[in-house]
């Protein structure tokens, strides 16, 4: 509690500076039909980026909400420009992506946006058709698509494919066969169309892969005939030699300078029948118009603008749909010479509500455009600019998911003259300190349990128990970071804000990269007011007059900074509660608080607490963890090898009367960054837990692998504050080699989520269970630690291995029983079934999915067959891109396997953004 009479810093000079850049108003915002009204607007001024390359920033506030527009326009006559497409780690199927920063700054673009529609969470492979570098990567699907030319011109283009292989004469037949010039016709009839090149493999026809695939060959049908021929390139990089001929292959690598042609039944026979060892064959990569007219080709969808009038395009991705969204697109000029990417904010009701289609269409014909097309858009939204006098690129606008998507490609901006330098800083303007004080002048930092589903006894289908150990506590004792100094009891105050000295001289910290923490332009509460330290601990308290700084920001900002430095290991924050309202009303509840220390850094949605007024506070620690969290406990309990160190997160609401009462997040998640140092591991091998105080077990954690130069931290999404530790833990399982579903089983096992049916096996084509899925759901999703009221299934025992999960589900709206008050949970889960759980697992986590459209369900063969209960939820995920289908199939009553309920998993987590 904080005493109003006397501040307890006793007078001392503390001044909270507030940093920000403020927009500058400018002339009249165009009103583009069919918009909100505009009602005020502040414009950033143009950046020079490169010669022929600006980028600008806006905030408008409209009566509709408030909206963020970011926008870089390129000038295609500059000599020195190239606009140019990136696949993600070079490659078709990447595995997981890449962000669109990371392929900016490795291949030196001085801006870039987001591409094309992808395959999210599964292979990331793009959906349309992708030319960089002068190379194919991937045959064209119908949708549209940006084609840049070898004299720089833009256009908008829809590309059709007709590829084909041959089997070309042997000997002297093949000399004269090639001077002949017939390059199109096979000389004996012996050539067929090639169905696609570089995609999905389908069960029609013959499919050609390259060393630009990326993954491997896709794994084979077991209820077909498929064979597979291994070719090798010649000098001529149309004509490949057939190395061998092999039926039903296993899963094979493509290596550099290889290919491969895969057919199912009667394609399969003929390449059977038609190619061995030795002979050669010619493929055409053919498409209408000829991709080799662009230097660059990646796919989009949909075509916006079209000959200067706004266009529903009715052959691209989800075509009817209408809502507001983050949304990317692409306008060109008339002759092609001029281009303009645009990225708009959305689904952040404080800072942005984004664009339909036809209102980003509309805001392009404002500005002179006369055509456009769209990108992927929602999550994936990601604008990168390397701005004057900087060493790479950063990221403008802020990411609908609280940090980079890894994407399929992107479109980048590339220039051969040297980087604009840094324009002229101007003069510092620092609030007035009080009478005989000096303000601050630092500046702010730069910012398993036991066994799993399947893994009990061999037959049973159940998992063994966690063996924890107990903590070892005594009657009373909490684990975590030890009660908070309390004002007034503090020693050795520190008036001053830090300047990256440590109390005590112990000589400058350096803080942690809380850039995956922070949305759009935020607001640094610059050191703050004062400090205290009483032995190991910090006291950081916020001024009353913050409020006033927090309302007067501008209305774009929705994420607040406090950067500490110190070398203490436990640090508490006090926000008064007129400074926490202040930040709820800016933001309209959406805002965040984001505590920086060098032990880790957390970020706190405002709408999770709501103190009351007067001496009421929000205390926010960052501490390592004291005696009574057994974190050798985790060791036991997973074998795996500590990475970091363990960080204790709390808040709590501090009364009037000085009763400190902790605060969860309820549907909200709070998210930390916890420093792993280098080399710490990838996704695959790692996973991160907490301690649950309830049950004395340490529990997965939702968790992504972030890196910042040389450093790793683990970006951690919590129900609940507690203790997070880290252990490296790579799981491999001998029938999982090779396996379609290896990577996500993979990872999942290593976070704790998912384990074998024993040390050695996962038994991928296993049935999933209601019981087990719902273990799967609750552990994935971080919801271990929730404590829910039974809920009360005759069929599920209260001593149930799963009863807790099941508790969890049910409270949490994700999955209900099947009717007679049972839930079921040795009952195989469907397709349908798995689908729909996902779907509210993905609106439980960060809402903001389109309307169930179910009229998209008729774009599969089957798609009739979704039972009425579980329509809406699965068109939410045809919608959204999660599930694509296969061969035009959603097969809704097919069980699910233990690989495909991992794989399904996974991809959902990877679109929610908590896992890589």
């Amino acid at each position: 509690m904080r005493k109003r009479g006397r501040r307890w810093f006793a007078g001392a000079a503390a001044v909270s500076a507030l940093v920000m850049v403020p927009g500058i108003v400018q002339a009249a915002w165009p009103q583009p039909a069919g918009w909100p009204t505009i009602l005020s607007q502040s414009v950033d001024p143009e950046v020079g980026i490169a010669r022929g390359v600006k980028f600008q920033d806006a905030a408008l506030s409209t009566d509709a909400g408030p909206l963020r527009i970011h926008r870089i326009d390129v000038d295609l006559t500059a000599p020195q420009l190239r606009v140019q497409a990136v696949a993600a780690g070079d490659k078709i199927f990447a595995g997981r992506g890449e962000t669109v920063s990371s392929m900016a700054n490795r291949t030196g673009a001085v801006a870039g946006i987001n591409g094309d529609y992808y395959d999210i969470g599964q292979t990331y492979g793009p959906l349309n058709i992708l030319v960089a570098n002068g190379q194919l990567y991937r045959s064209p699907i119908g949708w549209a698509a940006l084609a840049i030319d070898g004299q720089n011109r833009a256009s908008i283009v829809r590309f059709q494919w007709s590829g084909q292989v041959m089997v070309l004469p042997g000997g002297e037949n093949l000399e004269a066969w090639q001077k002949s010039g017939q390059k199109t016709e096979a000389p004996s009839g012996q050539s067929q169309p090639l169905a696609a090149f570089n995609t999905f493999l389908g069960d029609q026809g013959i499919y050609l892969y390259d060393d630009k695939f990326g993954w491997t060959f896709p794994t084979p049908n077991p209820a077909a005939r498929r064979v597979a021929v291994y070719l090798t390139k010649t000098a001529d990089p149309a004509i490949y030699t057939v190395s061998s001929v092999v039926e039903n292959s296993a899963v094979s690598p493509v290596p550099p300078g290889q290919a491969g042609l895969i057919g199912h039944e009667q394609w399969g026979d003929w390449l059977k029948g038609n190619m061995a060892p030795g002979e050669k064959i010619q493929v055409g990569l053919y498409t209408s118009p000829d991709w080799r007219s662009y230097q660059t080709v990646i796919g989009g969808g949909p075509i916006l603008l079209k000959g200067g009038q706004v266009y529903a395009d009715p052959q691209a991705p989800n075509p009817g749909e209408t809502g507001r969204n983050p949304i990317m697109a692409v306008g060109l000029s008339a002759d092609g010479r001029r281009m303009a990417m645009v990225a708009v904010d959305g689904r952040q009701p404080g800072l942005s509500i984004g664009l339909t289609r036809s209102e980003m269409a509309a805001y392009l014909q404002t500005l002179g455009y006369t055509d456009a097309i769209g990108f992927d858009s929602g999550g994936s939204v990601d604008m990168v600019v390397r701005r004057p006098g900087g060493s790479g690129v950063s990221v403008v606008n802020s990411p609908s998911d609280g940090s980079e998507r890894a994407v399929a490609d992107g479109l980048f901006v590339y220039s051969a003259l040297p980087p604009e330098p840094p324009a002229p800083p101007e003069p510092p303007k620092p609030p007035a300190p009080p009478s005989g004080q000096e303000p601050g002048g630092g500046q702010p930092g730069s910012g398993q349990p036991g066994q799993q589903p399947g893994s009990g006894q061999p037959g049973a289908g159940q998992p063994g128990q966690p063996s924890s150990g107990q903590p070892g506590q005594q009657p009373g004792q909490q684990p975590g970071s030890g009660q908070p100094g309390q004002p007034g009891q503090q020693s050795g105050q520190n008036p001053h804000p830090s300047t990256g000295t440590q109390p005590g001289g112990g000589g400058s910290v350096t803080l942690p990269d809380a850039g995956s923490l922070i949305a759009g332009r935020p607001l640094v509460w610059q050191e703050t007011v004062a400090e205290s330290r009483s032995g190991d601990r910090l006291s950081v308290q916020v001024l009353d007059e913050t409020a006033d700084r927090v309302r007067s920001t501008d209305a774009g900002v929705s994420t607040f900074v406090l950067p500490v430095q110190t070398d203490a290991p436990a640090v508490d924050v006090h926000i008064p509660a007129p400074v926490w309202q202040a930040v709820a009303d800016k933001t309209g509840g959406s805002g965040m608080v984001v505590v920086q220390t060098p032990i880790g850094v957390y970020q706190v949605p405002v709408k999770v607490v709501q103190p009351g007024a007067g001496d009421e506070e929000v205390l926010i620690s960052v501490a390592r963890p004291d005696g009574s969290v057994p974190l050798q406990g985790l060791v036991d309990q997973t074998g795996g090898t500590p990475v970091g160190d363990a960080v204790d997160f709390s808040v709590r609401e501090v009364r009037s009367d000085g009763t400190a009462v902790p605060v969860s997040g309820g549907k909200a998640y709070f998210r930390a960054l916890i420093p792993l140092g280098k080399n710490a591991g990838g996704p695959q091998d790692m996973g991160v837990f907490t301690y649950d105080v309830a049950r004395h077990v340490w529990a997965p954690a939702p968790a992504r692998v972030v890196t910042t130069g040389q450093e790793q931290a683990a970006l951690v999404a919590q129900v609940s504050p507690g203790t997070y530790a880290a252990v490296r833990d790579p799981k491999s399982f001998v029938d999982m080699k090779g396996h379609w579903a290896e990577d996500p089983v993979a990872r999942l096992a290593a976070a704790g989520v998912i384990g074998g049916v024993d040390g050695q096996h996962f038994a991928p084509d296993q049935p999933v269970t209601r019981g087990q899925f719902a273990v799967l759901l609750v552990r994935a999703l971080g919801l271990e630690t929730v404590q829910a009221s039974p809920a009360d299934f005759a069929d599920v025992s209260a001593d149930a291995w799963n009863r807790h999960e099941i508790d969890v589900v049910a409270r949490e709206g994700l999955m209900a029983g099947v009717g007679g008050g049972r839930f079921a949970p040795d009952d195989p889960m469907t397709r349908e079934q798995m689908i729909a759980v996902l779907t509210r697992a993905m609106n439980r986590v960060k809402g903001g999915l389109p309307p169930a459209d179910t009229t998209v369900l008729s774009r599969f063969s089957d798609g009739g067959e979704v039972s009425n209960w579980a329509q809406g939820d699965v068109a939410v995920a045809v919608q959204t891109g999660v599930v694509v289908g296969s061969d035009g199939k959603l097969e809704p009553g097919k069980v699910s396997s233990r690989a495909e309920a991992a794989a399904m998993l996974g991809k959902i987590l990877r679109f929610v953004q908590l896992s890589d």
